[in-house]
């Protein structure tokens, strides 16, 4: 479901659509013609259909805070995953958990006559 802004009689008013396919044919069907766009921009019931549908979306209760100045200003750094994956493996201890593992595992294999 999308909104459409359809012009009729040179008024344009806001609807609510949804598209479905019939075959190979994509067909709209108007759900509800909420009424004219300025109408509704001015009396603020677009505003608050929106605020109220967007409970509902993190997303966009996200956006609409940092359009309200509410968000918290962060700075961001894109890296590597192999940067990533490195400090994850040093910080959790993985490295040493494996090195001692691969030494325990060198030892059985010695004194198992084998090696791999």
């Amino acid at each position: 479901m999308y909104f459409r802004k359809k012009t009729s009689g040179g008024r344009a008013y806001l609807q609510i659509v949804e598209s479905r396919r019939e075959g190979a044919a994509v067909r709209q069907q108007v759900i509800a013609t909420l009424g004219r766009i300025e109408d509704l921009q001015e009396s603020g019931q677009l505003e608050r259909l929106l605020r109220s549908g967007a409970r509902f979306a993190d997303r966009a209760i996200v956006l609409n805070a940092l359009d309200r100045g509410e968000g918290a200003a962060i700075s961001t750094r894109r890296i590597g995953p192999a940067l990533a994956f490195e400090r994850v493996w040093e910080e959790t201890g993985c490295r040493g958990v494996i090195e001692r593992l691969a030494r325990r595992a060198s030892m059985a294999s010695r004194w198992s006559g084998r090696r791999s």
